[in-house]
């Protein structure tokens, strides 16, 4: 079962990833999107009441983006509920896509990238150079076992890209989802209050003064309902941009 609603309002935020592809044998549509075109999309498939839906993630969310106030200063309902979880082991902060792919030559023709910088000559070579600053950002808050700057590279390959404006687009996401560690936290919240209008992929502004976080921008990652009234609301703490 599909939320065909719920697709079509994410459509109208993935427009400007434009893909290019036939499919020229039996396949399996779930199996060719999860291959070809959801690694590079800011994406998540959930399942809901009405089926399954894309949740499209607001990497970009800023503090007046915000759908959900917790407030667990002001709040006395509003409580932590574990203690804040930090990810280190995804991190990625230099980025290559690789597309065009021609098939007569059997390569790709175009390559985009983004990095920590300076860019290097073969940087200079591609398509399409960025200069990210979480990926600066990143290279200069890690380091290597042995105390060096940490580069953790990725390398994309896409035979369903050939727009460049679409490559750039696939590239601008991904710092903000991998470059930095992954913060999560979870708070219990009245599900009287907050139930009715939160779900998978609401952008919050979280207050506790406990935790140093005033006005921290959050995406709610998983909502569980208890039977003591109260939801529990796993929320990704967005790094802060400068």
């Amino acid at each position: 079962m599909v939320d065909h609603a719920r697709f079509a309002s994410a459509a109208e935020r993935l427009n400007q990833y434009k893909i290019d592809a036939f499919i020229d044998a039996r396949v399996n549509p779930w199996e060719w999107l999860n291959s070809n075109v959801l690694p590079l999309l800011p994406v998540s498939l959930v399942s809901g009441p009405a089926g399954v839906y894309p949740v499209v993630w607001r990497l970009d969310a800023r503090p007046d983006h915000a759908e959900i106030i917790i407030d667990a200063d002001a709040d006395a309902s509003v409580s932590r509920a574990s203690g804040v979880r930090c990810d280190t082991g995804g991190i990625v902060n230099r980025f290559t896509l690789r597309y065009a792919y021609d098939l007569m030559k059997g390569k790709y023709c175009a390559t985009a990238r983004v990095s920590p910088g300076p860019l290097t000559s073969d940087d200079l070579a591609s398509t399409v150079d960025i200069v990210h600053p979480l990926c600066s950002r990143s290279q200069a808050t890690y380091r290597t076992a042995v105390g060096r700057p940490l580069v953790a590279e990725q390398e994309i390959t896409s035979t369903v890209i050939y727009d460049n404006a679409t490559a750039l687009a696939v590239l601008a996401w991904m710092p903000a989802a991998y470059a930095m560690a992954r913060e999560t936290v979870t708070y219990s919240v009245p599900a009287t209050t907050y139930g009715h209008r939160v779900e998978v992929g609401s952008v919050a502004l979280l207050t506790d003064s406990r935790m140093s976080f005033a006005g921290r921008v959050a995406l709610v990652t998983a909502v569980t309902d208890r039977a003591d009234g109260y939801t529990d609301l796993d929320l990704w703490i967005r790094p802060e941009v400068a």
